[in-house]
């Protein structure tokens, strides 16, 4: 199955994705920080809200370059992170790859512009780079959930309701990153502000969330195939569960019936309290969604045993025997090929 580092490199590719999406989206549509001269003569993050914003699409770009470091070591040879940038032929590890470095290169200049007096990075320069950024960030949040349909073998992970389950997940822990810096910074008008708005968007993903999750096991439940019939009983029973009913109350559950809470306050210090508690109930069920949904694909041997039938069948590009016949056949693929360390 995929290794520990990939893992982790699904969760902090998506979650700092998301949260670069959520920052560019904040300051195009509502904020509107300046930039440039203006901003260079009043200094640096005069304002908590620009400070939060500031801090949080740090904390999303480290989250991504981290990521990145991650899927590094689990290739184990630079060499492979770097063909996936120019080794023909174009596939979707080539994509997912420009992505990511195209994502890290616009998002480190949007930090620099926070976080340094820059007067010629003029307000319409920064839109373009946020713009830009949340492009990218989109295509890398939903590259993270077709990451595991690309990887041929486990039909489990090839139902549509993983993908938009990764999507929906790293938007909601994206949102979390800034609700849970609000702890790091003076709470004004215009904070509280932006965080009942991220609350009440955050509740929306949520309940979607929810109902994809319950649409994944339904469209598992009705399948005949007995890989994903397999990939179900980890799920809800096997391995994976311990992880599959942490994601079901860290990222689902909890978090909604405390945004609820939070939005319903009249208490502007309970419903900052209950927007950090909700932010990191989600940040743990996102890990646990990531880890539940590969342990539950671990199974290859009846992937590539049985048929959709459940009849036998001989397995996928056999080696040869102990006689040496059928040598000529057969071609084991390079380490190269693979995206991921295989354990």
């Amino acid at each position: 199955m995929l290794g520990e580092l990939a893992i982790v490199y699904l969760f902090l590719g998506g979650a700092g994705a998301g949260a670069l999406l959520v920052c560019a989206l904040v300051d195009l549509l509502w904020l509107h920080e300046p930039f440039g001269i203006e901003r260079a003569a009043r200094g640096l993050s005069h304002w908590p809200v620009e400070r939060l914003l500031g801090l949080a699409l740090l904390a999303g770009w480290l989250m991504v370059a981290c990521g990145v470091v991650c899927l590094a070591f689990d290739l184990g040879r630079i060499d492979r992170l770097i063909s996936l940038l120019i080794s023909p032929p174009v596939s979707l590890m080539n994509w997912g790859a420009w992505g990511l470095a195209l994502l890290l290169a616009v998002g480190g200049a949007l930090v620099a512009v926070r976080f340094l007096c820059l007067p010629w990075a003029a307000r319409g320069l920064v839109t373009a780079l946020e713009v830009l950024a949340a492009a990218l960030a989109l295509f890398v949040v939903a590259y993270t959930g077709f990451l595991l349909q690309a990887l041929a073998g486990v039909r489990f992970w090839g139902l549509w309701p993983v993908v938009l389950l990764f999507v929906l997940s790293a938007l909601s822990c994206g949102i979390a990153v800034p609700l849970l810096l609000c702890a790091v910074v003076p709470s004004d008008e215009v904070v509280e502000s932006l965080s009942g708005g991220l609350l009440r968007v955050d509740f929306a993903v949520i309940v979607t969330e929810s109902l994809t999750a319950a649409v994944l096991v339904a469209v598992a439940a009705a399948s005949d195939h007995p890989g994903i019939q397999t990939s179900l009983s980890l799920l809800l029973r096997g391995d994976a569960a311990l992880w599959w009913w942490a994601f079901a109350a860290c990222g689902l559950v909890i978090p909604a019936a405390v945004e609820l809470l939070a939005l319903c306050s009249s208490s502007g210090e309970t419903a900052r309290r209950a927007a950090l508690c909700a932010a990191a109930v989600i940040l743990a069920g996102g890990v646990s969604l990531r880890i539940a949904i590969v342990d539950a694909g671990a199974f290859r041997a009846l992937e590539l045993g049985a048929s959709p039938q459940g009849e036998a069948v001989a397995p996928v590009a056999p080696g040869p025997d102990s006689s040496g016949e059928g040598a000529a056949d057969y071609e084991p693929k390079p380490a190269d090929a693979f995206p991921f360390s295989l354990q």
